[in-house]
């Protein structure tokens, strides 16, 4: 298991990420994924299990890049984001499509057979925390809630 410390030296390092080698040589592995991007949907919560929540939500995230002929184009990435318990409370209440988001998680791979027998790969962050950056144009805080939380 990692150590708290490497985790949050792990997220802080974005200067430098290889003055924290020596301490990534003695983890295992990890899954960390870092995401800032537009909410594409408004979320949907569902509850399960022992009145427990489950929101989910799609994240945009873009990036430029040169073609061959030196056009600059941008590609968008869809992420399908899902977060429980006290953070699905939070996105609940505060996330709607349109607001710029920060997301940090991990990736879920998992697979399942849809109803006409194919089997079906799918890919989701699972956040443990959010950060609101900007809200919709139509949204202010919502008042008495946090804007960021962390499970």
């Amino acid at each position: 298991m990692f150590s708290r410390s490497l985790v949050q030296n792990l997220a802080r390092s974005t200067r430098n990420p290889l003055s924290l080698l020596g301490q990534v040589r003695k983890v295992t592995s990890l899954n960390k994924v870092i995401l800032i991007g537009n909410v594409g949907r408004d979320p949907d919560v569902r509850v399960f299990g022992d009145n427990k929540k489950v929101a989910s939500f799609s994240l945009a995230t873009s990036y430029s890049y040169k073609d061959a002929e030196g056009n600059i184009l941008q590609k968008t990435n869809w992420h399908q984001v899902s977060a429980f318990s006290k953070l699905a409370e939070l996105i609940e209440k505060i996330v709607s499509k349109g607001a710029l988001v920060y997301i940090e998680g991990r990736i879920d791979y998992k697979q399942y057979t849809n109803k006409e027998g194919v089997e079906v790969n799918t890919t989701e962050i699972v956040a443990d925390q959010l950060r609101m950056f900007k809200y919709p144009k139509n949204q202010d805080s919502v008042e008495g809630a946090s804007d960021s939380v962390e499970e």
